[in-house]
């Protein structure tokens, strides 16, 4: 944890020590949202160069998370069609 702190947070020896295990654990949860971001935004662009040369046949779509672990598959969810609706008149009014 020390070294956690010391090095990925930036904390000083009396910050580290300052805070407490639920300070310290939202810190973390912070440091983590950050990787994912970054993982996220690295994934991107690897997803969009292989699907650039990918086969026209191929159905495989490549996205973010297949190249990091660190992130988590998209949630599927099927719109029903009124909440299409919904959206169509909210852009086209």
């Amino acid at each position: 944890m020390w070294s956690i702190a010391r090095y990925d947070l930036g904390l000083s020896d009396s910050e580290f020590w300052e805070l407490t295990p639920a300070q310290f654990d939202a810190l973390n949860a912070r440091l983590f949202q950050k990787i994912q971001r970054e993982d996220f935004r690295a994934g991107q662009i690897c997803s969009t160069l292989c699907n650039l040369k990918r086969q026209k046949k191929s159905a495989s779509v490549w996205q973010a998370h297949q190249f990091f672990p660190s992130l988590p598959p998209p949630e599927v969810k099927e719109m029903t069609p009124e909440e299409m609706l919904g959206m169509f008149k909210q852009r086209f009014g």
